[in-house]
């Protein structure tokens, strides 16, 4: 864009100050009187992030009054900047901003580059200043700091850091009958967790490499992870796999942002020798995974668990064992499969709560 066109343009936001301003406000929204805090900070904390999170859902502070495009003066200084919401990110994507002043400058805001890290973000108007907010991903399930700008200039300043704590409950899924979601609701599904399938074997690193070449070749026409790696070989003894050997599979790529993760290929052998199995029910055990008969976990899945335990055998899609820290791992439900068919029976609900780690110095005085 040249400087002429970024002036026209910047000229033009400005002659729509008056009609866009209450939209912008709106935007921006006011302080309601639940949230009501001694800082910024302490406001954005109260807010918490709730519900089964999934992109392109937005929770939380997102979907409480953030702006994402209008007429704001962002630095303070009397002089109203345009912005408008800017998707051009490459393959990591995330949320962007392309903000223009009246003398033609431009700047490129994005919650990727930002210290605190994160993919999410939008403006937030709070007691008479713009902050910039970032979260872990585009849901806004998991805020990770907040910015103001210095006046007069679009320059970002660090005001609060935060960390997220996080409260699971289950609850019957989508295909769940009446004594399902009794089980979810009940110790049963942390009782399960004792029923985890452990690993009968781990193959060796040449053996590994065949298979993950073997893989390769098979997605050489849909392009794919980088490299498939991982030795544990997992033997059912009851359920649709039973007698089956399982391979669980860990995939790295240079596809774009949280593709990678870990999902299970049926393959015959479970020491040297090793080889991708032919068997139809690898289209049960991806319907189970990745709700897809094609296996969409080879592309971006957080992390795949067996279960064996009441009388049932089922699958945790999950975003594994550790803390979550973005929004891609608050994604746990077990299926189970009925009748050749993958079944959500239970299915996670989250509650997000924000804790400030760090606030800016001159928050305190």
């Amino acid at each position: 864009m040249t400087l002429t066109m970024r002036f026209t343009i910047a000229t033009l936001s400005l002659a729509l100050v008056g009609a866009m301003a209450g939209h912008a406000m709106a935007q921006g929204g006011g302080i309601p009187a639940r949230f009501a805090a001694k800082t910024v900070c302490e406001f954005i904390a109260g807010v918490k992030a709730s519900g089964p999170i999934s992109y392109p859902k937005q929770t939380g502070l997102f979907s409480d009054g953030l702006a994402r495009e209008g007429v704001l003066d962002l630095d303070g200084d009397g002089v109203m900047e345009r912005v408008a919401f800017n998707s051009d990110t490459g393959t990591m994507g995330g949320d962007a901003y392309s903000v223009w002043k009246p003398d033609g400058t431009d700047v490129f805001l994005s919650g990727v580059d930002q210290e605190g890290g994160g993919f999410g973000a939008a403006f937030l108007s709070y007691d008479g200043r713009w902050y910039f907010v970032i979260f872990a991903a585009e849901t806004g399930a998991f805020v990770r700091s907040a910015f103001t700008f210095a006046k007069g200039t679009l320059d970002l300043q660090p005001v609060c850091k935060f960390d997220n704590d996080t409260v699971e409950t289950m609850f019957g899924g989508r295909d769940s009958g009446e004594s399902d979601q009794e089980w979810c609701n009940g110790a049963a599904v942390s009782e399960s967790k004792s029923g985890r399938l452990k690993p009968i074997v781990t193959l060796d690193d040449a053996t590994v490499n065949e298979l993950d070449s073997q893989m390769k070749a098979g997605r050489d026409e849909y392009g794919g992870p980088e490299s498939y790696s991982g030795g544990e070989i997992y033997a059912p003894a009851s359920g649709p796999f039973e007698g089956l050997k399982l391979w669980k599979v860990n995939s790295s790529s240079g596809a774009g942002r949280g593709c990678a993760g870990s999902f299970f290929r049926i393959v015959e052998g479970n020491g040297a020798g090793t080889k991708l199995s032919a068997s139809p029910l690898q289209t049960l055990l991806n319907q189970m995974q990745s709700e897809s008969d094609e296996l969409g976990v080879y592309n971006c899945v957080a992390d795949v668990a067996l279960f064996e335990a009441n009388g049932r055998f089922f699958l945790d899609r999950s975003g594994g064992d550790e803390k979550p820290m973005t929004d891609q791992q608050l994604n746990h439900a077990f299926i189970e499969a009925v009748d050749g068919h993958a079944k959500q029976i239970c299915l996670a609900q989250f509650e997000e709560t924000p804790r400030v780690t760090w606030k800016s110095p001159e928050l305190s005085k």
